[in-house]
């Protein structure tokens, strides 16, 4: 599988999982507590789900659909996806109480941060 292919599949992945998970915070089917935003900057979830849905679930769709079509900004759009990801669960992670799928989406945005560098690297040294 190329590097530009396993991209696709994260940003993909990416996309529609902070997608599900900013409109299940905002619909409020998913059992989320307010007593745990005690000390945190947010007096309920509306603004975590919609930068959910929105930064990151929107970035990654972005870069999804500019992957398929191999537009020269998709590594751009995919690293924005990763960041985007990192800061969520990173501020997440300050605010809210651990839960391992915190540490599976940061993992997964650095790893697709790292892979969209490497594929506008590989994308360098083909145009040169």
């Amino acid at each position: 599988m190329t590097a530009r292919r396993t991209l696709l599949w994260l940003t993909t992945f990416l996309a529609v999982t902070a997608i599900a998970g900013g409109i299940g915070i905002l619909a409020g089917v998913l059992g989320l507590d307010e007593a745990d935003l005690d000390g945190s900057p947010f007096s309920s979830y509306l603004v975590p789900g919609l930068s959910l849905l929105i930064l990151a679930g929107g970035t990654a769709t972005v870069a999804a659909l500019l992957l398929r079509r191999s537009d020269p900004l998709a590594p751009f759009a995919a690293a924005a996806a990763g960041g985007a990801m990192m800061i969520f669960e990173l501020v997440q992670m300050r605010y809210i109480p651990f839960h391992f799928l915190q540490v599976v989406y940061l993992v997964v945005g650095a790893l697709t941060f790292g892979l969209a560098v490497r594929v506008w690297q590989i994308r360098q040294r083909i145009d040169n």
